[in-house]
C-alpha cells in the first residue's frame, strides 16, 4: 500500500485474467528501480495509483496465455516489456491500461508492450534493461547527437546514467560523467571520458564544457541544474531531466527539448536495446538478485531506497 510508510506485504493473490488484446507472462524475472520507491512513498501523486499495487515495471517470462486477438505471440515464446503506458503520460492503468505488476509470478501485459527475449539475451539482463534502457534512449534521442559533441551524464553510477553513457559512446560522443570515487572505477569502466567527483568539484566549472554541450542529461535530483547547464548548450542541443521539473521551458527556443521527460513504451527501442546486449556492445549490469520472499522484498526496496547500488536489483521469480 502506498504512502511514507508503506505497507510491504508478499501473499498470494489470483492469477489475473488475460484480456482479448493482452498476454498472459509467466515471470521468470522481474527488476525494481527508483520509480518504485517514489511510487510506494507518494513523492509523485500525479502517478499515483489507487489503492494497493504490484510493484515493478520491469520483467521477462515465458508466454502463458493469449487473448483472442493477439497473433504475433504464443504461449512458450519468451518475452520481455517495461510495463508503463504507452504514451508519455506514465499514469497507472489510465484508461483501463494496467502498469506495474511486475514481482509476481504472472502478469498481464498488453501485447503491444511485448518483445520477443533474443537467445542471447538472459532473462535477468532482459529484466534489466527495459526501463532504464529506454529512459535512456528517449532521452538522448531528443536531439541528434553526432560524433565528437560534449554531452554530461549528471549521474554517471545511475542505472539509467549507466547505460546512457554507453549509448552516447556509442554515437561517438565525448562524455563527461559525474559520480562518487565509490563508483569512479564503475563508471570509467562504461566508457566516460572525463569524471568529476561530485563531492568534490562542481562539474560546471570543467573547462570541457566552455566549447558547447550538446546534450546535458539530468538523472539524478539536484538544486539549480538548469540554471548551471543552460550556459553551455549549444543550440538544437537538449537538457533532459527525469528526477526533478526545474528547467520548465526554453523561453528562447534554443534548445530541441528543456525539461522533465518520461518514457514510453516502445517495443521498437526495447528491440535495439536487446540487440545490442546480444552483440556486446551494451552491459547492463545486475548488483544482486533477489528471491520473491517477504524478506528479500523488504531488504531489497531498502537497498534499491539508498541510491547505492551499482546496476541493477534483479528477482528471481521462477526458472524457466
Amino acid at each position: 500500500t502506498p504512502g511514507e510508510d508503506a505497507k510491504i506485504v508478499v501473499g498470494k493473490i489470483a492469477i489475473p485474467k488475460v484480456s482479448e488484446d493482452s498476454v498472459l507472462v509467466k515471470v521468470v524475472r522481474a527488476s525494481i528501480n527508483p520509480i518504485d520507491i517514489l511510487i510506494m512513498k507518494k513523492m509523485m501523486p500525479w502517478y499515483m495509483p489507487k489503492g494497493p499495487m504490484v510493484v515493478g515495471y520491469d520483467l521477462s517470462g515465458t508466454v502463458a496465455a493469449v487473448g483472442k486477438n493477439v497473433s504475433e505471440f504464443k504461449a512458450g515464446d519468451a518475452v520481455f516489456a517495461v510495463q508503463w503506458s504507452t504514451d508519455s503520460s506514465g499514469y497507472h492503468g489510465g484508461e483501463g491500461e494496467p502498469i506495474a505488476g511486475a514481482l509476481a509470478e504472472y502478469v498481464v501485459v498488453p501485447a503491444n508492450k511485448l518483445s520477443k527475449k533474443p537467445e542471447g539475451l538472459s532473462h535477468s539482463e532482459a529484466a534489466a534493461i527495459s526501463l532504464v534502457g529506454t529512459t535512456a534512449f528517449e532521452a538522448i534521442d531528443l536531439t541528434n547527437v553526432e560524433e565528437g559533441d560534449v554531452c554530461v551524464v549528471l549521474g554517471g553510477a545511475g542505472a539509467v546514467g549507466a547505460i546512457a553513457i554507453q549509448l552516447l559512446k556509442l554515437k561517438g560522443a565525448k562524455v563527461i560523467a559525474t559520480c562518487s570515487a565509490r563508483s569512479a572505477e564503475y563508471v570509467k569502466g562504461l566508457g566516460a571520458d572525463v569524471l568529476v567527483d561530485y563531492n568534490k568539484e562542481d562539474w560546471s566549472q570543467r573547462e570541457e564544457l566552455k566549447s558547447g554541450v550538446k546534450w546535458i542529461g539530468a538523472l539524478v535530483s539536484g538544486s539549480g541544474v538548469w540554471e548551471k547547464s543552460k550556459e553551455f548548450i549549444v543550440d538544437g542541443g537538449a537538457f533532459v531531466e527525469i528526477a526533478t521539473m526545474e528547467a520548465n521551458a526554453d523561453k528562447e527556443h534554443r534548445l530541441k527539448h528543456a525539461g522533465f521527460m518520461c518514457l514510453h513504451n516502445d517495443t521498437k527501442v526495447q528491440d535495439q536495446l536487446a540487440a545490442l546486449v546480444v552483440e556486446g556492445k551494451l552491459k547492463v549490469r545486475i548488483a544482486k538478485e533477489w528471491k520473491l520472499t517477504q524478506e528479500d522484498v523488504v531488504s531489497a526496496l531498502a537497498v534499491q531506497g539508498s541510491g547505492k547500488s551499482q546496476g541493477k536489483n534483479v528477482f528471481v521469480i521462477s526458472e524457466e
